[in-house]
Order: C-alpha cells, then structure tokens, then sequence
C-alpha cells in the first residue's frame, strides 16, 4: 500500500468513528425533547387576556415550550373570572370549553392562578380525561394538600412582610395600617395571609381590613386619611358592593386621593401611581409551571419550583417617591428604580461616547509623543539624531490627525483623499498669504480635524440623500460645538489650533454663519482658509447629497461669495493660483491632468 493509500485509508476511519461517536451523544441530547414531539398543550388562564399578570405568566411559559419541536401546539383559554365567577358562568364556560376543545387530545394543561385550577379541580377529568394538570401562581394551600384532580401546583407567596416591614421604616409615625383588598377568593386569602403575620410587624399599629367598602366609600376612607398612615394595596377587581373593574383603575383613582404612598407587591400594579414594594413577577410563575409539566410529562420526579419563582424584586418608582418628599438615601442599596429621568451621562451617551473615543485616541497620541520625548531624551547625544526624532514626532502627529480625520470622514461616506487634500490646498493658501513656516505646519496639521464634531452626528443625518429637515440641520449644526468640546482638553499649539477650526469653519465673513455668528477678522484665519479649501473640495466633488460641480461653476461661486461666505482676500490669492490647487486635486484624486481639465 502507498503512503498516499495509507494516509487516504487513516482519514476515512477517523471520519467513520467520529460519526459513529457522535450519533449516539445526538440521540441522547436529544432523548427529553423526542418524548414530548407532537404533543399537545393547554394554558388555562384564570383572568382576562387584558390582565398584565396573566400576559406575563403566560409569556413565561411559552419562553419554556418555543424551545421545544416545532410540532407541539399549544393553546390558550381565559376564565376572565375577575369580571364574573358565578356558578352559572362556570357551568356555562365548560360548555364553551366542551365544544372548542372537544376534538382535542391534549397531553398536559396548566392552569394560572387560583380560580382556573378550581375549575380544573371540578372539571378537568370530563373535559380532558386522566392526564397531568399542573397549576402555577396558587394562593392559600399547605404542605401540597392541592386539590383533587390537580397533579401538582405552584404556590404564590407574595412579598406582604417584606413590602410591609419597608413601609413601617418609611412611615415611622404610622397608627394605622389600612390594607385595601377585595371581595374575590384571591382577597380572602391575602386577609388570611397578612393576619398571620401582623404579630411579626408591629405591635404599636392597629391593621384595618378595607374589603367591605363600595368603591366610592373605599376613596373616600383613603381621602380622609393621615399622611403618616400606611396603605397596603392588594390585587382589587371587584367592590363589595359587586362592581368590577378592569386592572389598574383602583391602583390610579386611589393614588390620586391618597395622602401617603400606596405600597403594593405585584408587578402590575406599578405604573399606577402607587410606589413600590417587594414585588413578584408573573413571568417567574410562568417559566416554573411549564417546566414542571414537561418534567411530569417526561417522567422526571418533581422538584419545588417556588424558591425560583417567588423571586421578588424591590422595586420604587421614582416619580411617587418624590411627590411624597422621600428622599432615594432613604431607601436600602439594592432597590430598582422605575420611571427615574436619566442621568446626563443616559442623556448624552451618543455625543458621550464617541468623544470618550476620540479623548482616548487623543490620549494615546500624546502618549506616543511621550514616549518618543522620552525617547529622545535617551538617544540624546548628536544634534543629528535629536533633529530626526523631533522629525519623527511631527511626522507621527501628522499620520495619527489625519488618520482620525479619515476615520470622521469615512462616516460621511467621503474618499479619505478629501482631508488629505483640504490640508494641502490650506496650507498653499497659508504660503501664499504669507504666514510663518510654524503656522503653516500647525495649519496643516489642524485642518483634518474640522469636522471631527460629526462623529455624534447620527448616520441617518450625516449620509441623507435628501435635504435635511429644519430639525436634522439643527442637529447637524451641532457638529462645531461637539468638535469644540471634544478639543477642549488639552491648550497644546496643535490642538488649540484644531478647536478654533473645528469651532469656526461654518462662521461667514458676513457674520451669518454658525454657531457664534462671528464675522470678519474675528473668525480665526485658521478657520477662514479650512472653509474656503472645505467647500471648494467639498463642491468639487460627489457627496451623498448632490453629484459633483465642474469647477467653472465652484469658481464662480467662490467669487459670489467672496466678502459674505469667504475672506475677500483668500478668494483672490485662490484664483490667482488655481492651478497649483489643481495639481494638488490631481495628486491625491488619482485622476489624470486632463481629466480633471475636462471635469472643469
């Protein structure tokens, strides 16, 4: 056999064990999930479709069952049994569910909350026959006394000594605790529950139990209260006096009237005006529910799930906190805050970052520079050498500025030739006008960064082939002062020189421009000689708003300009040497002469 046999033979096998040995670790991945393929499920919900509590557990559950085989079908039914829980609507919605459901086998049914698992209780077996029913979010029951016909439930442990021992700290002066709940099973649970724990609150505070007023008597009970009571709301969806109401609307009527904070300690009852509290998650209840069907489904022993998914959060909104006067030190490291203004760091993050960015490049060039010094400092030892180094440095400052210039205008959708071209043709407008050799450089050096300020600019302004709306200029308008402020660090000769540029370069002679309406001489000449190389560049050539102007049309408009846009001055040194401009057009355009000849 020839190597190349041997080598042929060698990967083959391989090949053939790998796949020999990956086979049966897929079909073991995959065992839990190919039992339950094809299956069919029920999430019967106790409230309405427009109750939060029940959206969130639902959604819960369903994070559980997506991640299974496409061919399982979950649906879904709601009791609405807040509005109405007769034993006349019961019997009436088990021929709803009789004839909707009657063609369906299902393979498992979870029910939420309380009165969906009493009816399950009542009537799950003659609707569904003998399999698993699961219940979640369940109020009032012991040591798993569920009852008959449910498999397995998921108790409910709402946060009241949490949520109540906090609003004690906070209302030190209480006499009173007025708890307002209502008249549903759900209510007379919570009663049971808080009585249970009032020895273990406060001796001092005297507990009222509001669940037998109407809902005008209940607001005014509130209304006439201290502002040193505490008010503890519980889940309320009907009166006593047999009114319903949809979620929310006691939460917001009684905050409205109430002389204290209102506490709660569900999820959904923020955003009402109340505070806050010690709060559960429907979403918790939801995940724990449907992955204990699938276990009971699978054959898995059941574990308790209701560590996890009684979870509560100690969430205070921050708009009620202040309306009472309550300090946020008041409160303890750990709570999360609801519907609080941003920071200015929140605010501006965009302009924010991106000037962090060009700080931190900055930083790292001065590093640089340092580091070259030090450099310098080491090599110190013929005229010759220190010559050169100093060389270097420039040369470095130049590559980085004009780097960071490129990168600006990359973001415009501009070739990176257009900084590297406006830095020449300022310079030349710099020799011509007679500056010193020191200006020019720093000139040179400087103008790349004129439009560094765009980097906040939002892309959707910056490359919009439309005319920019009155309030899209405004924020491109910005650009200047953003440069200004991202410059502003550092009093260096170079640096300084590309804030006055940054700051001025959309500055008229006419004092028309923006954002100081300078005029004249008072525009720094920096800035005067970048803008007028800017725009003739920027007219030169294609950008995402406009095509390219051929340059008999750039010139004449240069003259137009020239005492309102321009510096009367630089625009008549400009046409007198527009042909050296061209030949620095041409050196970094890659076009040949008469080509740009024929452009013009």
């Amino acid at each position: 056999m020839s190597d190349r046999s041997r080598t042929l033979f060698f990967f083959k096998t391989t090949i053939l064990l790998l796949i020999l040995l990956t086979v049966p670790f897929s079909l073991w991945a995959r065992s839990d999930n190919m039992q339950i393929m094809g299956k069919n499920f029920l999430i019967l919900n106790s409230y309405g479709a427009d109750f939060s509590w029940t959206n969130s557990q639902q959604k819960g559950a369903m994070s559980v069952f997506q991640k299974l085989d496409m061919s399982n079908t979950v649906r879904f039914a709601y009791m609405d049994s807040k509005s109405l829980d007769t034993d006349k609507y019961y019997k009436y919605y088990l021929k709803i569910l009789q004839e909707k459901f009657g063609g369906v086998q299902f393979d498992g049914v979870l029910a939420t909350d309380n009165d969906a698992m009493l009816f399950l209780s009542k009537y799950g077996h003659d609707l569904f026959g003998d399999i698993p029913i699961l219940a979640t979010g369940i109020n009032g029951y012991r040591d798993r006394r569920w009852p008959q016909g449910i498999t397995y439930a998921i108790k409910e442990n709402a946060s009241h000594l949490a949520t109540l021992q906090e609003a004690i700290r906070l209302q030190s002066k209480a006499k009173n605790c007025y708890i307002i709940v209502d008249t549903t099973t759900t209510g007379n649970i919570f009663i049971s529950e808080i009585q249970q724990i009032e020895q273990q609150l406060s001796t001092k505070i005297t507990f009222h139990y509001l669940n037998t007023l109407s809902f005008e008597e209940l607001i005014a009970q509130v209304a006439l209260g201290s502002p040193d009571d505490i008010y503890y709301l519980l889940p309320f969806f009907k009166d006593a006096a047999g009114n319903s109401f949809s979620e929310g609307r006691v939460a917001r009527s009684l905050a409205q009237v109430s002389p204290a904070p209102i506490f709660v300690s569900w999820n959904f009852q923020l955003n009402r005006g109340t505070l806050g509290g010690a709060v559960l998650s429907g979403y918790n209840f939801g995940v724990a529910g449907a992955t204990a069907l699938l276990d009971l489904i699978n054959g898995k022993p059941l574990t308790d799930l209701s560590e996890k998914s009684n979870v509560a959060e100690f969430i205070i909104d921050y708009e009620v906190a202040g309306r009472y006067g309550i300090k946020l030190s008041t409160f303890p490291k750990g709570v999360k805050f609801i519907n609080k203004p941003p920071s200015f760091i929140d605010k501006h993050i965009e302009v924010l970052l991106p000037g962090a960015i060009i700080i931190l490049i900055l930083t790292t060039i001065l590093a640089l520079i340092a580091k070259m010094l030090n450099k310098e400092h080491i090599i110190n030892k013929t005229s010759q050498q220190v010559l050169r180094l100093k060389e270097e440095i420039i040369d470095t400052q130049r590559e980085l500025v004009t780097t960071l210039g490129e990168v600006i205008e990359s973001r415009s959708n501009e070739t990176s030739n257009h900084v590297k071209r406006v830095a020449q043709i300022s310079r030349l407008l710099g020799e011509k006008i007679g500056l010193p050799k020191e200006d020019l450089d720093l000139l040179e050096m400087a103008s790349p960064l004129h439009d560094v300020g765009k980097i906040a600019i939002p892309d959707a302004i910056l490359n919009s082939p439309d005319k920019l709306s009155d309030t899209d200029f405004a924020t491109m308008k910005q650009h200047t002062s953003i440069g200004k402020s991202i410059l502003q660090f550092s009093n260096r000769k170079l640096l300084a020189a590309a804030r006055y540029i940054a700051h001025q370069h959309h500055e008229r002679w006419n004092g028309t421009g923006y954002p100081q309406g300078k005029s004249g001489e008072e525009i720094h000449i920096f800035a005067r000689i970048t803008t007028l190389a800017d725009v003739y560049d920027a007219l030169s050539n294609k950008r995402s708003y406009k095509e390219a102007w051929p340059e008999k049309r750039v010139l004449e408009y240069l003259q137009k300009e020239s005492g309102e846009y321009f510096d009367p001055e630089l625009v008549r040194v400009f046409i007198e040497n527009i042909d050296e401009v061209r030949e620095i057009r041409l050196k970094f355009m890659g076009d040949t002469y008469d080509e740009i000849q024929e452009a013009g």
